[in-house]
């Protein structure tokens, strides 16, 4: 749901991890697409929002300025001092949101209070997927709306490491051979150091398309609306919205530098990806939990 329509949030992509700040402004920017979609479906008019599971608290800013009343939660992100931050950098964009702290599987609200819900690269990480999601249906009105997506486990990259390996599916072998191969690697400066790649790694419930299709069911939520979508790890992703936009602006001398941002190794990744993506409708579909990066979805 992220659109790449300016130059500041194709910057945003480079520097999201070196600081909260930078990551918040990412998640900000990157929050338009979101509105897109909740505006598809309902009139977000003075509709009372959860953002379940907010992180840095960057989209839910977005949401509070376009005139959505916005209720904040994430649960292992906010420390004291994150959730100060997080309230800081919101007051800063003139963003009238409430946060708090809260866990998704114990929500601290009544009953039939929320018009909308936002589960936006959350339910991988739950470790009662269908607590929190019966959790969702309690404290959500009838006739209400749960916009969700999130990343699938066994899609080639849907083990959130490939900050530090690459390899696709490497993330399904062993916990412990994973865990140690990304110890080995040389942290990066900022926020996705090598143990916050393992702790975001060993969080994951391993979701699939299969399992979430059964939850849904089983919670009694109606899906109004379904996607399937692919990914592009995030060099590929930022080379080829660098290269749209310099062609957008017939610029011989940023389609050259667009090139910086791609070595050997994301050429071929992005070679096997694209054919991966694109294989015959009956290949995918028989192999779709393997193939397809994510979904997106509107429950009721």
């Amino acid at each position: 749901m992220t659109h790449y329509k300016n130059n500041k949030f194709l910057e945003l992509q480079l520097r999201r991890g070196k600081s909260r700040r930078d990551f918040f402004e990412y998640q900000y920017e990157g929050a338009e697409g979101t509105l897109e979609q909740m505006r598809k479906f309902t009139d977000v008019n003075e509709k009372q929002i959860l953002d379940l599971g907010c992180g840095y608290g960057g989209g839910s800013a977005y949401l509070a300025c376009n005139g959505l009343k916005i209720t904040a939660v994430d649960n292992h992100q906010y420390d004291k001092k994150f959730l100060k931050d997080a309230i800081t950098f919101a007051n800063k964009k003139g963003a009238e949101a409430r946060f708090c702290q809260a866990d998704a599987h114990h929500l601290p609200f009544k009953d039939d209070i929320f018009d909308i819900i936002r589960l936006d690269s959350v339910f991988e990480h739950l470790k009662e997927p269908e607590i929190a999601l019966s959790e969702c249906r309690r404290v959500l009105k009838s006739g209400g709306l749960l916009f969700i997506s999130f990343p699938l486990f066994y899609s080639p990259y849907g083990g959130h490491i490939d900050d530090y390996i690459k390899i696709p599916w490497f993330h399904v072998l062993p916990d412990k051979f994973v865990c140690r191969i990304i110890r080995r690697r040389k942290s990066k400066p900022g926020l996705v150091t090598t143990s916050y790649v393992e702790r975001l790694y060993l969080s994951l419930n391993k979701m699939s398309l299969k399992k979430y299709k059964r939850l849904v069911r089983k919670c009694a939520f109606k899906e109004l609306h379904f996607e399937e979508t692919y990914f592009m790890p995030h060099d590929i992703s930022l080379f080829i919205n660098h290269l749209k936009k310099a062609l957008a602006d017939r610029s011989l001398t940023q389609t050259r530098k667009t090139f910086t941002y791609f070595n050997l190794a994301s050429f071929v990744e992005f070679i096997f990806l694209y054919f991966l993506y694109r294989l015959p409708a009956p290949l995918k579909r028989r192999w779709r939990e393997f193939i397809t990066s994510g979904i997106r979805a509107v429950l009721s």
